[in-house]
């Protein structure tokens, strides 16, 4: 580095033994956060299988593709800022592994997000339990990261296999769908507590102690599982992210038409009430919306907007709108009686 700060080109040997080294950090970086056994593509390295590819040399491969994308990052947009501490340091081999860990986790935030989420929000869960006593850290970093030994108990007790945790963390993705992806402001707390009540019913299934990667690894999985799920059946609704897809094409077929039935079961049913033309319209408009939002047709996301909101958009009065959802609810029950 002194040599480049002062204007000296380093030799082709000297950049393949730099290429070299980065590369063996960014395989310790990689599995420190538990991706090296992740599909490269879960960092936007696209036409490869798997990062233990065969190479015959530091840029050869999935993991080589990831070593010139990060000597970019870390040599030539930021060398300034290296250059910059060498005259106060011995050396800056500090300030370029944390430059390595902000590249990956960029990278991990930009393509993978929905494990950048989970990780967040399961953190987040697992401090607060932490700082009620509930669990304590027992080995490795005090800021809760993947190779972080979680305890319940006191001692150090050995950690709970990973396929025995995985099986007991399955299951909560039932309950927390889709708030583990959805949830914003004043949904995060309830999310929060929900995670936390779930934790600690760990030790009563055996579990002790953990490492959080065996925790967070398979409520990952099962999210994108579930995720990849809907965003291939986008004619289902948003209850559909809380439970397995159905396992066969009949069941599928069977869904749908299911949901058809009721869309049409409770148009018919708005068009016979007895109620003033003015409700009758208003009851169209918020039952043809609310399709369009289960359908993923509606704009604003996932959320149900607000009935301020709704009040503007579909240019109904905001009084109105309990009432009218108390009918609509009540011809849904209706229609799913008699089906």
């Amino acid at each position: 580095m002194r040599s480049l700060a002062g204007g000296a080109t380093p030799s082709g040997e000297q950049l393949l033994e730099l290429l070299a080294a980065l590369r063996g950090v960014l395989a310790g970086e990689l599995r420190r956060r538990g991706l090296w056994s992740l599909p490269p593509e879960r960092l936007g390295v696209c036409g490869h299988r798997r990062w233990t590819e065969p190479a015959a040399g530091p840029l050869a491969g999935a993991l080589g593709e990831l070593t010139a994308d990060c000597y970019l990052y870390v040599f030539v947009r930021r060398l300034s800022r290296l250059a910059a501490q060498l005259p106060v340091k011995d050396n800056v081999d500090g300030l370029i592994f944390l430059n390595v860990r902000h590249f990956v986790h960029e990278l991990q935030r930009r393509h993978d997000p929905l494990g950048y989420r989970i990780f967040r929000v399961v953190r987040t869960a697992v401090c607060d339990l932490c700082a009620g006593g509930t669990l304590r850290v027992g080995a490795g970093p005090p800021a809760i990261a993947n190779d972080t030994l979680l305890v319940f108990v006191p001692g150090l007790p050995p950690p709970a296999e990973a396929t025995r945790v995985a099986r007991a963390v399955r299951g909560w993705v039932d309950g927390l769908l889709p708030q583990l992806v959805t949830a914003t402001g004043r949904q995060m707390p309830p999310l929060r507590t929900a995670l936390a009540m779930r934790l600690a019913e760990l030790p009563g299934a055996g579990i002790a102690a953990f490492r959080f990667r065996h925790l967070i690894a398979p409520l990952k999985d099962e999210t994108r599982r579930r995720w990849a799920a809907l965003a291939a059946d986008p004619g289902g609704s948003a209850a559909a992210f809380r439970r397995p897809p159905p396992a066969t094409v009949e069941e599928r077929l069977a869904s749908r038409q299911g949901y058809r039935r009721l869309r049409s079961g409770v148009t018919a049913g708005i068009e016979s009430l007895a109620a003033p033309p003015a409700t009758v319209r208003d009851l169209r408009r918020l039952w043809r919306y609310l399709g369009e939002h289960a359908e993923g047709r509606a704009a604003g996301g996932s959320r149900l907007p607000s009935q301020r909101a709704l009040s503007i958009a579909l240019g109904i009065p905001r009084g109105r709108l309990p009432r009218l959802f108390h009918t609509l609810r009540g011809l849904v029950r209706e229609v799913a009686r008699t089906a």
